[in-house]
């Protein structure tokens, strides 16, 4: 049959497409941990925006004592956050005239949309990867996925401080502190002078940061090393980093993750090795199939294309889901005949986003000077 190569080309494509998720997760770390999590979801069942629960604060406990009478009133403990889903495309097409030409043998045909359709699918596939960096909400990025930039707006700080204020909005809800709930001011100098509270140390009511990620200033004059460079903080920035997530929303240190923009874990393995001191690999990387990431306090080191540089990010992978609108990562369509352009159409789509909670987070940058 003249066109039996157009049910070979239908027949293969969702083949190449069925595996894009699993290739995918191969290569990237921090895409294997949360699907081992089970925060992979495929055939999302939600609208274009949908609505869901923010757990924000707890019950208030007071004493208690004999003869005492219990007050009773009605709380609330939610807030409503809206995400939504975004969209991929790519595409090809051959023309008649390329059809004509190539129609003497349908396989000449097949063999190169055997080449151009799992194109189609990794380009949405690395897309994706590098789309956990970006910021969903500025203009221009409507359609992208909403990476970590999209909830770690800030407020410049000074050099004196060791964390910037959030000052973004993610789903619907903004990130800055503070607005319910108060903190402890205990510390003889606050991590940020212009908070003036003890955060993200210390102790407070939840709702106080239950939206905010941690945002660290490693180029502080407050670290105690003398130097305001990566190099000479960085030790003291990834253990503080792991240790206040883990106080403020109870992170097992088995969930973090930092991926990391090269020079960054470069000059920190450099710092590492000048003390005479051997960085191990990460257990769970280990198991999952990347041997090459180390661990240090507990935290996986990943670099990764597409980082910003200067830049690293410390999260909580138990906390985050990757959601696609259909049954597969991507889904593909064609080839498809147009009568206008008297060509055949080809495409390869994604709908989907990631879902943070920017409170099981943290940004590791120079805020003093950004």
């Amino acid at each position: 049959m003249a066109n039996e190569w157009i049910g070979i080309v239908m027949e293969k494509a969702p083949v190449y497409a069925k595996g894009a998720l699993d290739l995918t997760i191969r290569k990237r770390l921090e895409l294997a941990m949360i699907q081992k999590r089970g925060n992979i979801m495929l055939n999302h069942d939600g609208s274009y925006e949908e609505y869901y629960d923010v757990d924000y604060a707890e019950p208030p406990v007071t004493g208690f004592g004999e003869g005492a009478r219990a007050v009773f009133e009605r709380r609330n403990y939610l807030k409503q956050a809206k995400k939504n889903s975004r969209g991929h495309i790519a595409t090809d097409e051959m023309h008649i005239h390329e059809k004509a030409l190539l129609a003497h043998k349908s396989s000449n045909i097949v063999n190169r949309y055997n080449r151009i359709v799992p194109k189609l699918i990794d380009s949405i596939k690395k897309q994706i990867g590098f789309e956990m960096y970006v910021d969903g909400g500025a203009a221009g990025n409507e359609n992208k996925f909403e990476g970590f930039e999209t909830f770690c707006g800030h407020t410049q700080c000074s050099t004196a401080d060791k964390v910037a204020q959030p000052n973004d909005t993610y789903n619907n809800l903004s990130t800055a502190l503070g607005q319910a709930g108060t903190w402890s001011t205990d510390l003889t100098t606050s991590p940020n002078a212009t908070q003036d509270v003890d955060w993200p140390v210390g102790k407070g009511d939840p709702e106080y940061d239950y939206w905010s990620p941690k945002l660290i200033n490693y180029n502080s004059t407050a670290w105690g090393t003398g130097f305001q460079t990566w190099s000479a903080n960085c030790e003291r920035v990834l253990r503080a980093a792991a240790s206040w997530l883990s106080i403020t929303v109870g992170v097992d240190r088995a969930d973090l993750v930092s991926l990391i923009s090269s020079e960054l874990l470069d000059e920190f393995k450099n710092v590492v090795a000048a003390k005479g001191r051997t960085l191990l690999e990460h257990p769970e990387a280990r198991d999952l199939g990347f041997p090459d990431i180390v661990n240090y306090d507990g935290i996986a080191l990943q670099a990764s294309f597409g980082i910003p540089a200067g830049s690293a990010y410390v999260f909580d992978v138990g906390k985050t889901q990757l959601e696609f609108v259909e049954n597969q990562m991507v889904m593909t369509d064609g080839p498809t005949w147009d009568p206008n352009s008297q060509s055949f159409k080809f495409t390869a789509r994604s709908f989907g986003n990631y879902v943070w909670c920017p409170k099981h987070v943290a940004k590791i940058a120079d805020f003093a000077s950004a």
